[in-house]
């Protein structure tokens, strides 16, 4: 039986609203960091970037899970947020695999970022989640399945080369968004620059 996210009440969201949401696709089902789907799961950020007063700020896209940056003003808003993206990208993905049924499992993980340490670390995990699961990203780039690309705050070397779609992110938050280097990898400093 596929893991299941433990069931918690989740906690409340303090001034800064940025949360981590991680969600896993059921066991089964296509890899996720190819080109079509990639694009596909894009284009659903892009229409539901901005609703619900929840701003999607930052994502990576791994093989079975995706990795949400998101600028919530409550827990309310970040579920009900999380429920119609689930069903926009269920819908796109089962549609370009010719198939019906769930896609994600029942339940999400959000975790909040309480400090301006928490908002760097939390940016960081998402953007450069691909090196922490190993996989091979030149030296200098960011990787092409997430937002990393479009985020503006790179501390290292020439900014990454955006691609010429649309951003499906939003690109003005609430929050101020970290500086980061190009390519942090687990064990390296957080310091900022």
């Amino acid at each position: 039986m596929a893991s299941r996210t433990p069931h918690a009440k989740r906690v409340a969201v303090d001034d800064n609203g940025l949360s981590l949401t991680t969600v896993k696709i059921r066991a089964g089902l296509p890899n996720l960091r190819r080109r079509k789907s990639h694009l596909t799961i894009e284009e659903c950020f892009r229409k539901a970037r901005s609703r619900f007063g929840c701003r999607l700020v930052g994502f990576s896209i791994m093989s079975n899970h995706l990795h949400l940056l998101v600028h919530a003003p409550d827990a309310a808003a970040l579920s009900r947020w999380m429920m119609g993206i689930n069903i926009r990208v269920a819908k796109a993905l089962n549609k370009i695999w010719g198939r019906k049924g769930k896609v994600f499992l029942d339940r999400f993980h959000s975790t909040f970022a309480k400090h301006w340490s928490n908002v760097r670390r939390l940016v960081n995990y998402a953007l450069n989640n691909a090196r922490k699961h190993g996989l091979a990203i030149p030296k200098g780039e960011v990787d092409k399945f997430s937002s990393a690309a479009w985020y503006p705050h790179w501390t290292e070397g020439p900014q990454p080369k955006r691609p010429a779609r649309e951003c499906p992110v939003v690109s003005r938050v609430g929050v101020t968004l970290p500086r980061l280097p190009i390519d942090w990898r687990p064990g390296r400093p957080y310091g900022c620059s």
